[in-house]
């Protein structure tokens, strides 16, 4: 039950920190560019960000495994 536990705040933490820095990574390329709408640019921070952290997370637990 522990074990499942301390499994699961990793795999949490991972995934956290991959989308941190994804999103941190997303932001710099958006920026660079003109967009008509910012809310359009936020939007694809923000879903760009959490779809690759969660990709790289889940990359890395596997690879671990």
């Amino acid at each position: 039950m522990v074990s499942g536990a301390v499994d699961l705040a990793v795999t949490g933490g991972q995934i956290l920190l991959m989308t941190l820095l994804s999103h941190r990574l997303l932001t710099r390329l958006v920026l660079h560019r003109k967009w008509p709408n910012p809310h359009v640019r936020i939007l694809a921070v923000t879903i760009g960000s959490v779809l690759s952290g969660v990709t790289l997370g889940l990359g890395i637990l596997s690879g671990i495994q």
